[in-house]
């Protein structure tokens, strides 16, 4: 037990590695440190409201809500701030500041660490696609090459390097897939619980994930490996104040 538990830890660390040094590769290849004017896209709008987040100011960009990553991206930068990576991270700075550092250098430095943070999370968002291959063909070498093909399509090469709202969307609707697959396979509530909490983050991301739903149901049949039943007698023996508990707290989150 204690060895496949380490063949385990051992495996996704290597993952983890992998995924990260060949994500940042390319991410150099593409030059982070371009221009932040040289695409137009969700960076600019994605950096102004994380600084508009960390000033206390509600969020103006709300074509694709983009709340977790304008809330990750405005906690990235109060982090850098705090060990001195970056000296401007709220907009009440910005105001105070142009005159002395100018709008061109706030952007550039700001737009060029949450281009790093987008490399991070689709690092992570290949190693938490592997672990669905994983569990869904207990195959380490094949989930691994399967994850390596998805990871050189066009479209997550593009991303590679821009802050968007369909990063964190991603991580959340693949999240919420290994919740359900696990669910299938444990049969407890809380990983139920989870697929509907992490796929209401992806919609709440990026509201044309719902379009993908009719595919989750597809998606629920094939990983299904017992016969569709109506049966939840598995609720009879759910705590119910633990019920309450996480009730509670989706509704907070």
């Amino acid at each position: 037990m204690k060895n496949k538990l380490l063949n385990e830890t051992i495996y996704f660390f290597c993952l983890i590695l992998f995924f990260f040094s060949i994500s940042f590769y390319y991410a150099d290849l593409f030059n982070l440190d371009r221009h932040w004017t040289s695409k137009f896209d969700q960076e600019l709008t994605i950096a102004y409201n994380a600084l508009l987040f960390n000033s206390s100011i509600i969020q103006e960009y709300t074509d694709h809500s983009a709340y977790f990553t304008i809330l990750s991206s405005s906690l990235y930068l109060k982090l850098l701030n705090f060990f001195g990576f970056v000296d401007i991270y709220k907009f009440s700075q910005v105001v105070g500041s142009i005159e002395v550092v100018g709008l061109n250098e706030i952007f550039q430095d700001v737009i060029f660490h949450l281009r790093c943070l987008s490399v991070g999370v689709n690092a992570l968002i290949a190693v938490a696609i592997t672990y669905l291959f994983n569990i869904m063909f207990k195959r380490k070498v094949f989930s691994f090459i399967l994850a390596l093909i998805v990871f050189y399509l066009y479209g997550n090469l593009n991303n590679l390097t821009n802050i968007r709202s369909e990063t964190f969307s991603i991580l959340f609707l693949i999240l919420s897939l290994i919740a359900l697959k696990i669910f299938f396979e444990k049969n407890k509530i809380v990983y139920l619980v989870s697929f509907f909490s992490l796929l209401f983050f992806s919609i709440l991301e990026k509201s044309q994930v719902i379009f993908y739903i009719p595919a989750i149901l597809l998606f629920t049949f094939y990983i299904s490996e017992k016969k569709i039943s109506y049966n939840f007698s598995f609720l009879e023996n759910i705590n119910k104040n633990k019920i309450i508990f996480q009730v509670i707290l989706f509704l907070i989150l």
